[in-house]
């Protein structure tokens, strides 16, 4: 079978395995169930888990997926899986979260593997509020729950404690407040609450290079030096930045959060 080559293939198949959920096949519940790796979309508010070896072969359905002498090898698919969206799977807790919860809402219990996802940016942000919704559940202080929101949504103490400390985009120097962005260094979603709120786990940017950071296409070795992803070419980084050259002073809790960074979400 021939690998998708664009992102319009890639949603054909998302949409091609919607279509048999909501149908209620048992197929394509048994697609979701038995997946290892998912890509995480989003549509109408509603989170989509399509895994790699069904969406990853060009003009995909369930009787060519299932048929006996069919191909289906996550070996091909999700290195072009990769190529196509220009992201990295990896584990996410708030995607298995999630996920858990459609198998729960489909009556389907998937066995105690490890899964890891490639996780769309508008699914990043439904993600992100069905996390705020889960502290109504959690039994902390309401003024600990409330700067534990402001933080995931970039405001509150968290950011005013970058803004002292940074001043200004650490990266360009841009001094515009409203442009600037409270990004933390490890994923919030992959954070106890004591690092949610910690200030060496941010760094103040303005968008773009929030946007590049936060996605895993730029990252900082330990000198500090700023590290491009493959998928990330030089002239769109000065084009996104003004610059293809950066460098950070990080202390040493700093530099931590940025090893967990490097490893688990930048995009080599």
């Amino acid at each position: 079978m021939e690998l998708i080559s664009t992102l319009e293939d890639l949603y054909q198949n998302i949409n091609e395995l919607e279509k048999g959920l909501n149908q209620g096949l048992n197929d394509a519940f048994d697609l979701v169930k038995r997946g290892r790796c998912f890509v995480v979309s989003e549509s109408n508010g509603i989170l989509q888990f399509s895994p790699s070896r069904f969406i990853g072969y060009r003009n995909n359905n369930l009787d060519k997926h299932l048929a006996p002498d069919a191909i289906r090898d996550g070996k091909q698919t999700d290195p072009q899986i990769t190529r196509v969206i220009k992201m990295v799977k990896r584990e996410n807790e708030a995607a298995e979260k999630a996920y858990q919860k459609l198998c729960r809402n489909l009556g389907i219990t998937p066995p105690n593997n490890k899964r890891t996802y490639w996780v769309f940016p508008e699914a990043e942000a439904a993600l992100r509020d069905g996390i705020v919704a889960e502290f109504d559940n959690e039994n902390i202080p309401e003024t600990e729950k409330t700067n534990l929101i402001k933080s995931r949504i970039g405001q509150g103490k968290f950011r005013l404690s970058l803004l002292n400390k940074w001043e200004k985009c650490c990266l360009t120097g841009a001094t515009l407040k409203t442009a600037l962005k409270a990004s933390h260094i490890k994923p919030w979603s992959q954070c106890n609450n004591q690092e949610r709120l910690d200030s060496n786990n941010g760094l103040l940017l303005v968008a773009n290079a929030d946007s590049l950071f936060d996605s895993g296409l730029i990252s900082f070795d330990t000198k500090g030096q700023l590290v491009r992803s493959r998928f990330l070419s030089k002239e769109e980084l000065v084009l996104l930045l003004g610059s293809n050259e950066f460098s950070l002073s990080l202390n040493e809790m700093q530099s931590e959060y940025m090893t967990y960074h490097r490893e688990f979400v930048f995009q080599k």
